[in-house]
């Protein structure tokens, strides 16, 4: 079973699994949660901002496309 995740509702999928055996599940998961804090506090003026998930397909999305260098910690 292959997972993915709709991003933004813009049709583009992300393969979730690729991503974490790339880069193992740690690594990815602290890299998109970090990306999408970071988005978040970015738009914190901005009345009726998006939703917190779609900060999450947004930071997955970027992951995927290599604009969010994701570093592996020394224990893996």
């Amino acid at each position: 079973m292959r997972k993915t995740e709709a991003a933004a509702g813009k049709g583009h999928e992300v393969q979730v699994d690729r991503l974490s055996h790339k880069f193992g599940k740690y690594a990815l998961v602290m890299a998109v949660a970090k990306r999408a804090r970071h988005m978040k506090e970015r738009a914190a003026g901005v009345p009726l901002g998006p939703s917190p998930a779609s900060y999450i397909a947004r930071a997955l999305q970027d992951v995927a496309k290599g604009h969010v260098k994701v570093t592996r910690g020394r224990d893996e």
